[in-house]
């Protein structure tokens, strides 16, 4: 753009003109690279060289695919040569129509002759000079680079939609540099971008220097309308590039609206002329920052993964961070888990291609969600090793692996059309039971609902082996006995917590919701980072079954329960039951609730009043739990009214960033923290009775 800028002949003043010819290298003039030493010839041969030089780029290019395809076959090929030529190509869009065009850039002579503004020896329309050939040279470059160029691309535009109702995957792949960066719904705006580059480079090289106002006004016309579109319609997938170019495309105008007030004649002064230098600099400094900052994304995202977790967000999220933050400091090695490690979702294929293999959490419903599905299908294609993980069911029974499996075909047909989303980027719903059934013929591996701490690290070192990796300590040479090893060790810590738990002497107690292994997993989770931080004793009440929670509340040591709330909570019998031991033997324990996710419904109080009253009817299992124990659904309403007489904390495990996330528990440390300070007392029956008064007065 800085090149169409110069050749609108304005009068930028002193600093600004420097730095437009110091540019001037952009636009392939030969005589500006001084390149005495391969004696090449001024005029029409100096022109036609400028004009092979784009051959010569892509020459260039197809001799690096060759080398790099020899050194490792499969590694490139042809789809990914198309798509390096069309950026190349629309990197240097403008450069290339401004050089085809520069036949008809003339200027006036005193004598009233004209001569190209490039090259002043040749006399526009001299047939006896070299001007004819030049000007055949152009046209037929304007043919081949620009004009070619704008019909590729609004080909490639109006066949898309019907593409992507059809099986024909190799399209996409094919012109992925004109689709890849906008969203699905601006699929088009390569043609935005391309007709708005023509124009920028016709204008300013066929309209004479005597009309160079018209010349501006259009230009202003072309980017106004340019950046309007971008603002309406923002794009580009990421924010950060929406403000980019949308900041780029006012400092254009902003340059052109000031260089304008100087088609009258007059220049540029000084101090404007300096302003626009440190706009164009700043713009400058900006977009390298920019580009260094995607090349080290793209640097750190060749660094392949070890292991790529596959979950459903809506039942393993909690499980899939869990796994995450264990296998990392298990194997040392990168865990690719979405919310920390992906900007977009396109990329998300990318990750598993680079990824050596895939685990499958498979939660229920895995295998009917879109982008599951489309992990799958890309490391069936790209021979990436999978490893399924049953949750929830110890059964070999094959139907209760993941809903999939049982449904008939018109259940199927309906579950596909939600996998269209994955069409742009070459997943088709032919692809999908070829890949799942690949998947499911593979041994899997299974942790029951309950996951106590000795079957989720039994599971974690089982998949250490799975996956062949290497412990912190020593290497497996013998994976079976390596894994005896390490299980025995654990179970050691794991009946020294157990101990802690059943007989009260622990510090902190978390609780989750038994028989939900996704609950367990964020008290494990929990349990993981809250230890790192207050450096001592916290037990998971999945580890101890009813009888010895029982006598863990009875006896004393407890400074802190963390009571884990989910969607799924209150109409949890086992959770709601121990909540009402908890207050039963404790009346003043200190209960923090901590909200897992973004939020959930809490309990009205109708559903308080129910409870009270004794209306609602209970769940058989909760009504059998609380009879065993001799309590009431009244001291669960007590129970839960204390509860949330508490600031809930909410920890989004299953969707925040790894360093927000660290920060929320953070948060929750400093409030155990606070609730050691509280002094512990008894309480009565009959205080609970006159608490249980109060709450029905109201």
């Amino acid at each position: 753009v800085s090149v169409a800028f110069n050749a609108m002949q304005l009068r930028w003043g002193g600093p600004f003109t420097s730095i437009l010819e110091s540019l001037s290298f952009v636009s392939l003039n030969v005589e500006v690279l001084n390149m005495n030493c391969l004696t090449v010839p001024v005029g029409a041969r100096s022109y036609i060289l400028q004009m092979v030089s784009p051959v010569i780029i892509v020459i260039a290019v197809a001799l690096v695919f060759a080398v790099a395809q020899r050194a490792r076959p499969g590694m490139l090929n042809m789809d990914s040569f198309f798509n390096s030529v069309g950026q190349l190509a629309q990197m240097v869009y403008i450069t290339f129509t401004l050089v085809a065009l520069v036949p008809f850039h003339c200027y006036k002579h005193p004598n009233g002759k004209d001569s190209i503004v490039t090259y002043p020896k040749i006399i526009c329309g001299d047939s006896e000079g070299d001007y004819y050939t030049v000007l055949s040279t152009g046209l037929l470059g304007l043919l081949v680079y620009p004009l070619l160029t704008v019909c590729i691309v609004f080909w490639a535009i109006f066949k898309y939609p019907q593409v992507i109702l059809s099986s024909d995957v190799s399209f996409l792949w094919r012109f992925r540099s004109i689709f890849f960066r906008w969203k699905s719904e601006c699929y088009w705006y390569t043609g935005v971008l391309v007709v708005r580059n023509f124009l920028l480079s016709v204008f300013p090289m066929t309209i004479s220097e005597s009309n160079v106002e018209v010349s501006a006004l259009l230009m202003h016309v072309v980017l106004l309308t340019a950046f309007l579109i971008g603002a309406l319609n923002l794009p580009w997938k990421t924010v950060a590039m929406n403000r980019l170019d949308l900041g780029l495309n006012f400092c254009l105008l902003l340059v052109l609206f000031t260089g304008s007030m100087t088609a009258g004649g007059n220049d540029l002064s000084r101090s404007l002329s300096s302003l626009l230098v440190v706009v164009v600099l700043f713009s400058l400094i900006v977009g390298v920052v920019v580009a260094l900052w995607r090349v080290s994304l793209f640097m750190v995202k060749l660094q392949r993964y070890h292991i790529f977790i596959s979950h459903h967000k809506g039942a393993g999220a909690c499980l899939a961070r869990l796994l995450k933050h264990t296998l990392e400091k298990e194997t040392q090695r990168r865990i690719f888990y979405d919310c920390d490690d992906l900007s977009n979702l396109g990329e998300i294929f990318d990750a598993v291609k680079q990824s050596e293999n895939l685990l499958v959490i498979l939660s229920g419903e895995t295998l009917c969600r879109p982008w599951c599905i489309g992990e799958i299908v890309t490391a069936h294609h790209c021979n990436v090793h999978m490893v399924p993980l049953r949750v929830g069911c110890a059964s070999e029974v094959a139907d209760e692996t993941d809903k999939f499996v049982s449904l008939t075909g018109a259940e199927k047909q309906a579950i596909f059309s939600g996998f269209e989303v994955l069409r742009p980027f070459g997943i088709l719903p032919e692809h999908v039971e070829p890949a799942v059934e690949h998947l499911l013929k593979k041994a899997a591996l299974s942790l029951s609902s309950t996951c106590t701490t000795t079957e989720f690290r039994d599971t974690v070192m089982k998949l250490g082996v799975e996956f062949q990796t290497k412990g912190l300590l020593e290497p497996i040479v013998d994976p079976v006995a390596w894994c005896k090893r390490r299980m025995t060790g654990k179970a050691k810590r794991d009946s020294f917590t157990v101990s802690k738990v059943a007989s009260g002497a622990g510090t902190v107690l978390i609780m989750s919701e038994p028989g939900n292994p996704d609950a367990a997993a964020a008290g494990h989770f929990i349990r993981i980072v809250l230890q790192e931080t207050l450096q001592d004793d916290i037990g998971l009440d999945v580890d101890v079954d009813d009888d010895n929670f029982s006598e863990a509340m009875k006896s004393g040591g407890l400074r802190a329960i963390i009571w884990v709330v989910m969607a799924s909570t209150f109409s949890s019998a086992g959770q709601l039951a121990r909540l009402t031991i908890v207050y039963h033997h404790r009346p003043q324990a200190q209960v923090l609730p901590v909200v897992i996710g973004d939020g959930i419904t809490f309990p009205t109080k109708n559903y308080v009043d129910a409870l009270v009253d004794e209306e609602l009817e209970l769940s058989p299992e909760l009504a059998k739990k609380l009879d065993m124990k001799g309590l009431s659904s009244q001291q669960t309403a007590v129970a839960i009214n204390r509860v949330f007489n508490s600031i809930a904390t909410f920890v989004n495990i299953q969707q925040a960033e790894k360093t927000v996330l660290h920060a929320q528990i953070q948060r929750l440390s400093g409030r155990v923290k606070a609730a050691w300070d509280v002094p512990l007392k008894r309480q009565s029956t009959r205080d609970i009775s006159f608490e249980l008064m109060a709450i029905q007065e109201i």
